[in-house]
């Protein structure tokens, strides 16, 4: 059996560490723990309902991926900022195209008093929005 020289190994090892470097992607896991709904001709928000949905954010493709029952892709189309609003909430806007050309906004909710964070998906005949936790 052959083995390589230490100069071999650690040229191999090398490689190896900046191939994984270069292959890493930019990836964020978030795990909903919650969904509500709005149909914007109907009567506001429904109560949350528990769900445990993986959404992933590649920012490398600028894509928002969220594994339900019938995954959902949406293509990031224009980052349209962030904004501060009068409770110091946060809010980070997308416009986004899903899986079948549908155009819509993506927004993220960073609550100021602790409260989780929430994803809204607004159509123009509906909304909802995830409870979501970050996974490590």
């Amino acid at each position: 059996m052959k083995t390589l020289s230490a100069g071999k190994f650690l040229l191999f090892f090398c490689l190896f560490l900046i191939s994984g470097k270069g292959m890493a992607q930019d990836l964020e896991r978030f795990r909903a723990n919650a969904v509500a709904f709005n149909y914007l001709d109907g009567d506001g928000w429904s109560d949350y309902e528990d769900t445990s949905v993986l959404i992933t954010f590649d920012y490398d493709l600028d894509r928002i991926t969220v594994y339900s029952e019938s995954r959902q892709i949406y293509d990031i189309i224009a980052d349209e900022g962030e904004e501060i609003d009068d409770d110091g909430d946060t809010w980070q806007n997308y416009r986004a195209i899903d899986q079948d050309g549908d155009e819509c906004r993506f927004r993220i909710l960073n609550m100021a008093n602790g409260d989780p964070t929430q994803f809204y998906v607004e159509f123009s005949f509906i909304k909802w929005v995830f409870r979501v936790v970050e996974l490590s």
